[in-house]
């Protein structure tokens, strides 16, 4: 789960740890509410709506409405959710009977459409949360200079070099190639007369 909080002007945050944490970016996992609008009643069993909403994310609780019977008209529950992919909009959720050689085959089903409650949205580009693609200033920065040719590699014979964990030499369209610092984008030296 996910929880921020003001303290004297700065924001602190607490989220899931993760494995691959790097502070830099934020974690793509939050919290959402998910409805199933006009789920048949006979779902509304707790071990049912667990295993309906495991097909979008991992369950953290049921809405206390939906157990207590209150609110019928849609079921809720509460998951973590990886808002970098693509939201399910609907699940197949079929009923099996033995066939043949007691193997289990689908004889009828449907698709339940599932619903997000302010599902935040998740930039791939800066792995930020709050705006799309298309509105990261990240991406702008960079959106002008169009890239043929990416090449990573150490050179030693750089004054430098031993400051410098990765180098980057940059072809683009009608640019010299350039020797760029890789975190800040800062020429160190021109190669394109020279060469790499």
């Amino acid at each position: 789960m996910r929880h921020s909080w003001v303290i004297k002007g700065f924001t602190m945050r607490m989220f899931k740890w993760d494995e691959n944490f790097n502070p830099k970016f934020e974690s793509s996992i939050a919290p959402v509410w998910i409805r199933f609008p006009q789920l048949p009643l006979f779902f509304y069993d707790d071990e049912a709506l667990l295993d309906l909403a495991n097909t979008i994310g991992k369950p953290l609780k049921i809405d206390p409405l939906n157990q207590n019977r209150v609110k019928l008209g849609e079921a809720g529950v509460y998951v973590e959710l990886d808002v970098s992919k693509n939201p399910k909009d609907k699940i197949w959720i079929g009923f099996n009977k033995k066939g043949d050689n007691d193997k289990l085959i689908t004889v009828e089903g449907f698709w339940q459409l599932v619903t997000y409650e302010r599902c935040p949205i998740y930039c791939d580009q800066c792995k930020h949360l709050g705006h799309t693609q298309d509105k990261c200033k990240v991406r702008r920065q960079f959106q002008n200079v169009p890239i043929t040719e990416l090449t990573i590699f150490q050179n030693a014979e750089l004054e430098d070099a031993t400051s410098l964990k990765k180098t980057l030499i940059c072809s683009t369209l009608g640019a010299p190639a350039r020797l760029v610092h890789h975190q800040c984008g800062e020429v160190i030296r021109d190669v394109s007369q020279t060469g790499p």
